[in-house]
C-alpha cells in the first residue's frame, strides 16, 4: 500500500500532501515542503530581497511523470536511498515534452500510482520504494 494523500494547508491554500512521523508535507512544484522547511524558505528568500510563495504541482507535468513511471518503475518492498524524486524526475524528463518535469509533480505521480515515500523534513526530495526497470 502506497502513502496517503490528504490534503494539506500551507500559507492558506490547500495543497496534496501526505503525513510521516507527525508531520505534514505539502506537495509544490518544488517538492514536498513541512511546515518548518516553509519558514527556512520565506526566511532565505526575504534575506535576498525576494518572496518564496509556494504553488501547486502542474498536472500535466504529473501526467508525463506517471506515464514514464508506469513503463520505467516498478514498487519494491522497501525504500531506495539510491535515487531521490529529484534524481528520478530528471530522467523521466528526458522523454517529457519539453523535456521539463518538477520535483513536485513527479512526486505526485508516484504517490498517486502507489508508491510510499519518505521525506526529510528541511529537504524538498524524497526517497520511494522505487525499482527503475532495465532496458
Amino acid at each position: 500500500m502506497g502513502t496517503e494523500i490528504i490534503k494539506v494547508v500551507l500559507d492558506g491554500q490547500e495543497f496534496p500532501g501526505f503525513e510521516q512521523d507527525s508531520i505534514e508535507y505539502a506537495i509544490t512544484d518544488y517538492g514536498v515542503v513541512s511546515h518548518v522547511f516553509a519558514r527556512q524558505l520565506k526566511w532565505r528568500a526575504q534575506k535576498c530581497g525576494g518572496e518564496w510563495v509556494p504553488t501547486m504541482p502542474d498536472e500535466t507535468l504529473a501526467g508525463y511523470a506517471a506515464e514514464w513511471l508506469q513503463t520505467n518503475a516498478k514498487p519494491r518492498k522497501t525504500i531506495n536511498k539510491r535515487h531521490s524524486s529529484y534524481g528520478l524526475k530528471h530522467t523521466a524528463e528526458k522523454t517529457a515534452p519539453g523535456n521539463y518535469i518538477t520535483n513536485g509533480a513527479f512526486i505526485l505521480a508516484a504517490l498517486r500510482l502507489g508508491y510510499r515515500v519518505q521525506a526529510d523534513m528541511v529537504s524538498p526530495n524524497v526517497f520511494f520504494n522505487i525499482s527503475i526497470l532495465r532496458k
